[in-house]
């Protein structure tokens, strides 16, 4: 029986070492936690693209973000799921796709040589 308490103390303390480690290996807080609210991010930056156009997304000097992008998802928000945008700095998770977008499209052009 106390083999069995100890191998279950033994069990708690790792889980919590586990758990403590998974924590500390995720990215910005905000970025990359909706899969389904990244893609539209990416879909809204291509579909701009597409037609030679832009959106910005930037911080003001104040330290807010600003931008079309976002002045466009705040018109989205009420015809998106209710849960759809992250939680913390909504620049700040479109600025990060916007990101791993740029990163991407640049990785996978063909070389001009």
């Amino acid at each position: 029986m106390l083999e069995c308490i100890d191998l279950l103390e033994a069990l708690s303390v790792a889980a919590q070492r586990g758990a403590v480690s998974v924590k500390t290996r995720r990215g910005p807080k905000g970025a990359g936690r909706n899969p389904a609210f990244d893609i539209f991010i990416q879909n809204l930056l291509m579909a701009a693209r597409q037609r030679q156009g832009s959106w910005t997304n930037y911080r003001n000097a104040n330290q807010t973000w600003t931008g079309s992008l976002l002045r466009a998802l705040e018109i989205l928000k009420p015809y998106l799921p209710r849960d759809f945008f992250p939680g913390g700095e909504l620049g700040r998770t479109v600025e990060h796709v916007r990101n791993k977008l740029k990163a991407h499209i640049a990785k996978n052009q063909p070389s001009t040589r």
